[in-house]
């Protein structure tokens, strides 16, 4: 299962990324005006693609699911990681094209997973050092 997860979770950022070129940008509908049709915007999507692609190859070398058993740090690292990205991209949000805030939705989804990761991996920390 962990070794799926992860690749189950990209599967899912790339087909919201893919699936949000499709849809109309609302700036350029009805602030700049533009007549449909609304050409799909390759550049755009292809480049968000290879950025979250980029992006959890740096999450799963840090968490490395193959060798992983409840790196508390491990965890922690990423989590630091996403949170930086996140707040990076939530800086650049306004005005942008709906492939964007599916990447961003994508960096939010992984810092609550990580989030519960790492609480989930420090209590299994505590909870056998305690023991």
């Amino acid at each position: 299962m962990r070794k799926v997860l992860p690749g189950l979770l990209v599967a899912v950022g790339l087909a919201a990324i893919i699936y949000a070129g499709y849809t109309p940008d609302s700036y350029n509908v009805y602030v700049r005006h533009l007549p449909p049709p609304y050409p799909f915007p390759l550049e755009g999507v292809a480049t968000y693609c290879g950025i979250l692609l980029i992006e959890a190859a740096f999450l799963w070398s840090i968490l490395r699911p193959g060798s992983y058993t409840h790196s508390w740090g491990r965890a922690g690292s990423a989590l630091l990681l996403s949170a930086a990205l996140a707040v990076t991209f939530a800086l650049g949000s306004m005005h942008t094209p709906p492939y964007y805030y599916a990447h961003f939705l994508w960096l939010v989804a992984m810092v609550c997973l990580l989030t519960i990761l790492f609480i989930w991996s420090a209590a299994v920390r505590l909870v056998r050092h305690a023991t």
